[in-house]
């Protein structure tokens, strides 16, 4: 057996004339019944692949297919871990009109980070073919990704019907292709991962979610909408900062019901609403104070402390990209 990484990108024939690029996706989701807008025409990849979801963007077509024994796979995955390519996908034009590599490099970089999103680990395009009109492969790139080994955490996509995912592609492109946004769009889906992994552990993942709750707050208040001056945004708590963002948005403030740990300290303090609550514990973990550490709260009330904040941060984002039931 031979181990290693690559140094750089293998690649061989011709990255131009092409009819579709296919490629493979590690330690995404299994889904059996992908909602579709409509009737997509089929071919030989999809019947090969039966249990495919379809999602487009300008005159691209994605198509993420179920390989055969999906589902074993997966199950597999969630007891011992490590990485599957359980996923064979392919990008073609609409008009079924040749292109470039070039031409789907940026979309490859953007599917890379919505999908991860989506998955609430990393995970990218790898092993990429091009094959021309007559499905003759042309050309090949076998390079290194971003891709986390696999891990059983959840994520804003309900991955029965992927309805969301399928619907807020579009917006995510749209705020993607803006230049003022997709800095920031690359930030809030690393933030949103690693929150969601808790790779530095809870306190870090609250501290993080706040950081990334407050940039979108002065993008969408102060850039995107001019609701309110960059004077007037600095001068407010950061729990305002982010109360007038979720309501802007049309997000719930209240703590759910579910969090009970969490509403008990919240009641203890009189915090009004998930931000104050979130802060506060926030504020106890990174600004040390023996009288004020008991804010901080038990392990359970920072877990739900935590998971509040990731919901508010993927529904914020959601919202951003115009998903019609966020």
């Amino acid at each position: 057996m031979i181990e290693g990484n690559l140094c750089e990108p293998i690649v061989q024939g011709l990255d131009g004339n092409l009819a579709y690029l296919t490629f493979y996706l590690p330690n995404f989701r299994y889904f059996n019944n992908p909602y579709e807008e409509e009737e997509e025409p089929r071919d030989i990849f999809d019947d090969f692949i039966p249990i495919r979801l379809t999602i487009k963007f300008d005159k691209w077509r994605i198509i993420i297919a179920n390989p055969e024994k999906a589902s074993d796979t997966e199950s597999r995955l969630r007891s011992q871990g490590g990485y599957a390519l359980n996923h064979h996908c392919k990008i073609e034009r609409i008009d079924r009109g040749i292109f470039s590599v070039g031409d789907v490099r940026d979309l490859l970089e953007a599917l890379s980070y919505y999908l991860s999103f989506a998955r609430g680990i990393w995970t990218a395009p790898m092993i990429m073919m091009g094959f021309n009109t007559e499905g003759t492969k042309v050309w090949e790139e076998w390079s290194t990704c971003k891709a986390d080994s696999w891990q059983n955490v959840g994520s804003w996509c309900d991955f029965t019907s992927c309805y969301d995912l399928v619907k807020a592609f579009p917006g995510f492109m749209r705020r993607w292709e803006d230049k003022n946004w997709r800095a920031l769009v690359k930030e809030s889906v690393h933030w949103y991962i690693e929150v969601n992994k808790k790779y530095g552990g809870v306190n870090a993942a609250i501290a993080l979610q706040q950081i990334a709750l407050e940039r979108l707050a002065w993008a969408f208040l102060v850039d995107d909408k001019r609701a309110i001056n960059p004077g007037g945004f600095e001068k407010l708590p950061a729990a305002d900062k982010i109360k007038l963002l979720l309501t802007m948005l049309n997000i719930e403030l209240e703590i759910p019901d579910r969090a009970t740990k969490l509403l008990e300290k919240s009641k203890e303090y009189n915090w009004n609403t998930g931000p104050d609550a979130i802060a506060e514990i926030r504020n106890a973990i990174v600004h040390y104070n023996p009288k004020r550490r008991d804010r901080s709260g038990s392990d359970e009330v920072r877990d739900e402390a935590c998971g509040l904040g990731l919901k508010y941060l993927g529904m914020v984002l959601l919202k951003l990209f115009d998903c019609p039931q966020a």
